[in-house]
């Protein structure tokens, strides 16, 4: 009799656990995180940056040696690494939507950004500053929408038309963004 009951308990465990397991994943927290976590300490582009700025000078726009200097700057920015230990979390970012699906309320996969205008009117911040995310289902967002995205993250580089990011969200839940 023990026997039985014991196989029924632990029979019932493994039930639970399959039917429970799903739904308590999709329970736990998002972990809020800020756009400067993205970021490795050890990353200083700002050296760089300024070294470049500084040959540049008050050459016009158009001068091959600002055209070049430019180049190497994107050239830092796209290749601006990422933070290993965010892959694979659970996390909540508010920021500005990209949508590249070009019907309205059928968009699956987007850019988020820090700041308005990102990839759009501006060149692209460093790809550690863009997220490519997508959905399974269809979202209703417009052109640098500000939204919470929530879901996994992930370490992934992708290029796209709009500029190259650093990681990649799968998302789970979509909010409008409010103070």
């Amino acid at each position: 009799m023990n026997l039985t009951r014991r196989h029924f308990n632990t029979l019932m465990a493994i039930g639970l656990t399959t039917l429970t397991g799903p739904r308590i994943a999709q329970a736990q927290a998002y972990e809020n995180l800020a756009w400067e976590k993205m970021i490795p300490k050890d990353w200083q582009p700002d050296k760089s940056l300024a070294m470049l700025q500084k040959r540049m000078g008050f050459l016009p726009d158009g001068d091959p040696t600002v055209v070049a200097l430019m180049e190497k700057m994107r050239t830092i920015w796209d290749n601006a690494p990422t933070v290993a230990a965010l892959n694979g979390k659970r996390i909540r970012i508010a920021g500005f939507a990209l949508p590249l699906d070009t019907t309205p309320g059928k968009v699956k996969s987007m850019l988020l950004v820090p700041y308005f205008g990102a990839c759009v009117h501006t060149p692209p911040p460093p790809a550690n500053q863009i997220i490519l995310a997508s959905s399974l289902k269809p979202l209703d967002v417009e052109m640098m929408s500000p939204v919470w995205l929530s879901g996994t993250l992930s370490t992934e580089r992708s290029t796209t038309d709009s500029g190259i990011s650093g990681y990649s969200l799968k998302i789970e839940k979509m909010e409008p963004y409010k103070d």
